[in-house]
């Protein structure tokens, strides 16, 4: 929430900045955009639920890619799970 917040000031900043018209338009708009950015950041959430209940049954493929990045020097450690992390 923070960093919609953020980035909305800033957008509404620099869109007064140049802009002839008043900004009263762009400020009604802006609960629209707070709650759509909170609903994005929710379904963010509830999908990468379901990213980790998928990798979990591909845990000894993500092991063995992992073990292979790290001989080929791709990644720099062997925790770093590859498809786990790599996905989302």
């Amino acid at each position: 929430m923070q960093r919609t917040t953020a980035v909305l000031a800033t957008c509404l900043a620099l869109g007064s900045l140049s802009s002839p018209f008043p900004p009263g338009p762009t400020l009604l708009m802006l609960p629209l955009y707070g709650v759509g950015g909170w609903l994005m950041a929710h379904i963010g959430k509830w999908l990468l639920t379901y990213w980790t209940v998928m990798t979990d049954s591909l845990q000894d493929v993500d092991h063995h890619l992992s073990r292979w990045c790290v001989r080929h020097k791709l990644i720099p450690n062997r925790r770093y799970k590859v498809i786990r992390n790599g996905g989302p």
